[in-house]
């Protein structure tokens, strides 16, 4: 083969070769933007759930006796909120775009989850129909927040601490 046609194909492999790498470049980017997307669609369609439930009017739950009623809406609140806390825990611990919040994954998804608590309790005094806001409410979603953050730490804190020192 002449000289010149080697260096020709040369050349040609190495535009190639840049192409390729430019590509797999791409890709990363794109599957690293796409990352925190892919781990939030459980704890995102739990938000959901928790704002459809939440808006129905209340007519539309059993009626109970006013005590066996708070105690059942106290727990329920609390479990909904630690299952919400301990989902976007997880999803904002796994992603890896945004280092502080892997770091610090279950604490600000607690604070979120008893800032999104307040906010529905307040959407239920002025918006959703046949719904009311309870100090109660907030309390039990705090609650629950708090206890999916020591849930959080309990299952996954070791781990974590290990993989970010």
């Amino acid at each position: 083969m002449p000289p010149t046609q080697y260096s020709i194909l040369n050349t040609q492999y190495s535009i190639l070769n840049t192409q390729y790498s430019i590509l797999n470049t791409q890709y990363s980017i794109l599957n690293t933007q796409y990352a925190l997307l892919r781990q939030s669609i459980i704890p995102f369609s739990w938000t959901l759930v928790i704002g459809v439930l939440t808006g129905l009017p209340g007519k539309n739950f059993p009626d109970m006796s006013f005590w066996k009623l708070l105690q059942f809406d106290s727990a329920a609140h609390a479990f909904v909120f630690l299952v919400f806390t301990f989902l976007w825990g997880v999803a904002l611990a796994k992603q890896r775009n945004f280092g502080f919040l892997s770091r610090n994954a279950v604490g600000f998804a607690a604070i979120v989850g008893v800032l999104y608590g307040i906010s529905i309790e307040i959407m239920q005094y002025y918006i959703f129909i046949g719904r009311s806001c309870e100090f109660s409410d907030m309390v039990s979603d705090a609650t629950g927040c708090l206890i999916g953050y020591f849930v959080f730490k309990a299952v996954y804190g070791k781990v974590l601490r290990l993989q970010f020192e």
